[in-house]
């Protein structure tokens, strides 16, 4: 008989099932009262930013989302800037 699949508990957060590691490029950004912003990604995906705060993010950067050490996601650009995301869609 197959494994039964593990039902989702109460500690299993969806980011840390649906990702490992991501890595792609800023197709745009949004930035909400010029703090928060929103990043589509080449990959279609979008993720919006936890923290508001202005950062030096630019559309063509490449990037690299996965899991942070305290959980939550961590994306990351090749020059170093950080912020902790949400994946909204």
């Amino acid at each position: 008989a197959a494994p039964k699949k593990r039902s989702r508990g109460f500690l299993d957060w969806p980011e840390a099932e649906d990702v490992a590691e991501i890595s792609s490029t800023i197709a745009a950004i949004r930035r909400q009262d010029k703090t928060r912003m929103v990043f589509r990604l080449e990959n279609g995906q979008i993720w919006m930013q936890i923290s508001p705060r202005e950062l030096p993010f630019q559309k063509g950067d490449k990037v690299t989302i996965k899991q942070g050490r305290i959980g939550g996601m961590i994306m990351r650009s090749e020059g170093g800037t950080s912020t902790r995301v949400q994946k909204i869609e």
